[in-house]
């Protein structure tokens, strides 16, 4: 798998992969793609989704060098429970103030 170093590719590999030179980012496509899944806003990942099918795709996530791509982004995880407004909160449930033990019984644990 190559991609053309295009500049909106460029560009985009300047702002994703910022601890290397665009040219070498782009040089490197499982790197780049983990990089992007990981880093990139919906936009920028809708730019490299141009120039790659959905099995090249698929390929530099499974080839992506450890320690990038987290479980949550995989959709391994539920995502983070989001705070619930005081005023919309069930009785009893913890909206954000209170002792950290408080915090601790309302967190599940799959």
């Amino acid at each position: 798998m190559t991609l053309p170093a295009t500049d909106a590719l460029l560009r985009l590999a300047a702002r994703v992969v910022w601890f290397k030179s665009a040219i070498e980012a782009s040089q490197r496509p499982e790197q780049f793609v983990a990089d992007a899944s990981t880093y990139a806003t919906q936009a920028d990942v809708s730019v490299l989704r141009r120039y790659l099918s959905d099995d090249e795709w698929r390929a530099a996530l499974d080839h992506a060098p450890p320690g990038i791509i987290g479980p949550a982004i995989m959709g391994l995880l539920e995502p983070a429970p989001r705070s619930i407004p005081a005023t919309a909160a069930p009785a009893g449930a913890w909206t954000g103030s209170g002792s950290p033990r408080a915090l601790r019984t309302q967190v599940r644990i799959r």
